[in-house]
């Protein structure tokens, strides 16, 4: 609902101040078009002033705003809670209030994750946690936050001129596929895991980067995309630039293979579960097997990543520490640096 204050119209925390030839069709489409200035009210107080062009059909279609290098990026009404929009137009007031168009309400979906089209990169580093986004956010250029919803939160900047992103997964494979199936639609062509893991070998230590060109499929959601015996492996393109980021940067890591599980206490707890007998067997197996590390989401995402056509690859930290994981994003970050140099490489 917009209300009127003044010459401009409120919807929410934003100001809208129309200007120039306003036009509205009294046929049935319900089609209308105007240009003006939108203000952004800031969480510190301050207004931020967008310039915009709306252009509707029965429902908002697009906005623009320029982005300082002359070029104009959509922005969709429903991209986040913040622009005040409810994703459909219920009702636009004119001046003097005598003109009113209604239209019938339409849904329009931006999926779990809440991130609208045009907001997300090719190139998407996943996170499971939401805290870890904005930290990874601040070593891109222009970073922004588009969305925040359950346990999904992202952010997307630049790298080299090229649009990027980071995006929570959550923890777990079911909030992973969704992920991966959403960033897809959304036009994602690069997808990196970036998180911590469980060390399973003695030679290991708590600083060591583990670059993940396979898993074991010791989880149920991905058997939901594809059987368990076709094998969960990375992209090759994505897991050697990010062998290459980790020499280059001088950090300690090792490339094999993780264990991808649903229970996240059962090997830590064996004592405590019912198939206690079977987890120490299997804990076994893995290890013996040279296994190098426990997570809970890489064989969903390369499993999910070539069902929807994208590359993904995989690289975590051994231990949780603030030094290794800065280590970690670090080398993911110059992993797309890598395949940027390489696309635009192969394009000249």
């Amino acid at each position: 609902m917009f209300a009127k204050t003044g010459t401009n119209y409120q919807c929410g925390y934003c100001l809208f101040r129309p200007f120039g030839t306003i036009t509205i069709s009294p046929r049935d489409t319900g089609a209308f078009s105007f240009t003006g200035e939108l203000f952004e009210v800031r969480e510190s107080g301050k207004l931020q002033r967008i310039r915009y062009t709306v252009l509707g059909q029965r429902i908002f279609q697009a906005f623009y705003r320029n982005n300082g290098h002359g070029k104009q990026r959509v922005i969709d009404p429903g991209t986040a809670s913040r622009w005040a929009f409810q994703a459909q137009l219920l009702e636009l007031k004119m001046f003097g209030g005598n003109m009113v168009k209604k239209s019938r309400e339409q849904h329009v979906s931006h999926g779990l994750l809440g991130c609208a089209p045009g907001t997300i990169g090719r190139y998407v580093l996943l996170p499971g946690d939401p805290d870890r986004v904005p930290l990874i956010a601040e070593l891109f250029e222009e970073a922004r936050e588009v969305s925040r919803t359950r346990e999904f939160s992202a952010y997307t900047g630049t790298l080299q001129g090229e649009m990027v992103s980071a995006v929570s997964t959550g923890m777990g494979g079911p909030s992973t596929a969704i992920t991966v199936q959403e960033l897809a639609h959304l036009g994602a062509q690069v997808l990196i895991r970036v998180g911590t893991s469980g060390a399973m070998q003695k030679f290991m230590e708590a600083t060591d980067l583990v670059i993940t060109w396979g898993a074991v499929r010791d989880e149920y959601t991905s058997q939901q995309f594809l059987p368990l015996s076709y094998p969960a492996v990375a992209d090759l393109d994505v897991t050697l630039a990010l062998a290459t980021a980790a020499a280059e940067l001088g950090y300690r890591h090792h490339i094999g293979i993780s264990q991808s599980k649903d229970a996240f206490y059962a090997e830590h707890q064996p004592d405590r579960m019912p198939v206690k007998h079977k987890l120490e067997q299997n804990w076994f197996a893995w290890r013996k097997g040279g296994v190098l590390c426990s997570e809970m989401e890489a064989a969903v995402l390369f499993i999910t990543a070539p069902v929807f056509g994208v590359k993904a690859g995989g690289i975590m930290v051994a231990g949780p520490s603030k030094q290794s994981l800065q280590n970690l994003l670090k080398t993911a970050v110059r992993a797309i640096e890598i395949l940027i140099e390489q696309e635009k490489g192969g394009a000249s």
